[in-house]
């Protein structure tokens, strides 16, 4: 329970298809906190977390068919309190965090058996975890890695251009989505081991930890007291009101969000949060101190709009790459299959420039504009694809490899077959 006091044996579950509580029986061992809470299809497992003083909690897991306890093997190191942590369909895999940062552990109920995985590129004290369908992939301080259990191997990502302070990642389609506690988001796909251009999501700056988790239909993100969805579409984001966002307290001159802090778990299509309070304690709020007020609410996504069907099938755009920024992205639409298509590039003569069109996850045509005798390149004419060899939304990937800014305009002309 977040904002507790000493560690508990005991607990409640919350059916959110009765939207009623039940008790369950006290765990085996001594009490805990902080432990991760994996929900695998028939069982809850609990594992990690700390005991009270030198006592260490069992590792446990719970059949809330039977409302009966089982202890489970125990782990081959002490789990750390931060470490990422991805369910697979059958195997728990925990991931860095604390001190060690690049060491996991992977454990498969079916077979009540831990195994070490081979460590990793990258060290983290505090990562976030996804969980692709095949991999696992983990990320902070703007880096990250993706790990195959069937071959027991990770392969580093590119770095990204979020903030390394503070970010939280979800799986959501076939991408990955970062975002971070200054207000920015990226795509990552693994088919290109490519960062989409970084964007602005709707939560903007704040001083709190981002909190990611993933239902069935889309990705959950909990910020400052905000929340907000995000579906299979790219640039999906949608807030979300009510409940738990609209409580608010007075702080001087100014009204803040309430429960700024909250646990999240998904349960099927619902989200449930556990959500802390603030108070103001001599004059200043305080988060999950005492008499801070924990709530319980349940949140029903709603299926988010498809930009498919929102943004313009354009197949021109004007940008500005900044000094310090490599990579954009273009939506463009395919207007009728068959077709054939030519690439215009526009750019100051010293900037460096080349780029592909990418449809369904592999490239279809590239462009080269690193000449400096002319202002304009062109590249094509490119066959178009038929019916039904890929889908009608196209993604124009565009690098800049040189570190002046750059005014960059991109055309695709399309002739009819």
């Amino acid at each position: 329970m977040p904002g507790a006091g000493r560690p508990a044996r005991d607990g409640y579950a919350f059916d959110p298809r009765t939207g009623h509580w039940s008790q369950i029986p006290p765990a085996p061992g001594p009490g805990r906190t902080d432990a991760y809470a994996v929900w695998t299809g028939s069982e809850a497992l609990l594992v990690g977390g700390y005991g009270h003083g030198k006592q260490q909690p069992a590792n446990v897991a719970l059949d809330p068919a039977t409302n009966r306890w089982r202890r489970i093997a125990k782990p081959p190191f002490s789990l750390p309190t931060h470490a990422a942590r991805v369910w697979t369909g059958h195997a728990l895999i925990v991931w860095g965090g604390g001190h060690a940062g690049d060491d996991g552990a992977e454990y498969a109920p079916g077979t009540n058996r831990w195994r070490r995985i081979a460590r990793a590129p990258i060290s983290l004290r505090s990562p976030s975890g996804a969980w692709t369908g095949s991999q696992m992939i983990v990320f902070g301080a703007s880096i990250g890695a993706s790990y195959d259990p069937n071959t027991n191997a990770w392969q580093r990502l590119p770095p990204s251009t979020l903030a390394p302070e503070a970010s939280s990642i979800g799986w959501i389609g076939r991408r990955l989505v970062a975002w971070d506690y200054e207000g920015d988001t990226q795509d990552y796909s693994p088919a290109t081991n490519r960062w989409s251009a970084t964007t602005a999501n709707p939560f903007g700056f704040g001083e709190c930890f981002p909190h990611t988790v993933v239902t069935k239909t889309s990705m959950f993100a909990w910020f400052c007291g905000k929340a907000a969805t995000v579906g299979a579409a790219a640039g999906s984001w949608t807030l979300a009101s009510g409940g738990v966002t609209d409580a608010t307290v007075q702080y001087g001159g100014t009204r803040l969000k309430q429960y700024q802090t909250a646990s999240l778990a998904p349960a099927g299509t619902v989200i449930a949060l556990a959500a802390t309070g603030v108070v103001v304690n001599h004059g200043g709020p305080c988060f999950g101190c005492k008499g801070s007020p924990v709530r319980y609410w349940a949140y029903r996504p709603q299926t988010a709009p498809s930009t498919d069907r929102s943004l313009p099938m354009r197949q021109s755009a004007s940008l500005h790459l900044a000094a310090g920024q490599r990579h954009a992205s273009v939506r463009i639409g395919y207007p009728r299959f068959g077709d054939t298509f030519t690439i215009t590039v526009a750019r100051p003569r010293s900037a460096a420039i080349t780029g592909y069109l990418e449809v369904d996850g592999r490239h279809v045509a590239g462009f080269d504009c690193r000449s400096v005798s002319h202002a304009t390149c062109r590249a094509g004419p490119f066959e178009g694809l038929e019916r039904g060899a890929a889908s009608r939304i196209w993604y124009l990937r565009i690098t800049k490899h040189t570190r002046a800014p750059a005014d960059v305009s991109v055309t695709v002309r399309f002739r009819r077959h």
